[in-house]
């Protein structure tokens, strides 16, 4: 993405998103993009960072079990 400062990790992910043909995706990133915070819960998602070091983060994202 550094190479291309037009490609966010919005528009390489929201497809994955919006599909949602997973159990679980581990994003790993710098730093948790702000969208997580306001986009994923309302497209049926949550997450938690899994793994962390000098940055480095493996964020898991899972669909929101509902009962």
């Amino acid at each position: 993405m550094f190479k291309n400062p037009e490609l966010t990790s919005k528009k390489i992910l929201i497809l994955y998103l919006k599909n949602g043909e997973f159990n679980r995706l581990d994003v790993v990133c710098s730093h948790i993009p702000k969208w997580f915070y306001t986009d994923l819960g309302g497209l049926g998602f949550e997450y938690e960072t899994v793994k962390e070091s000098l940055n480095r983060k493996t964020v898991r994202i899972v669909r929101v079990q509902t009962l």
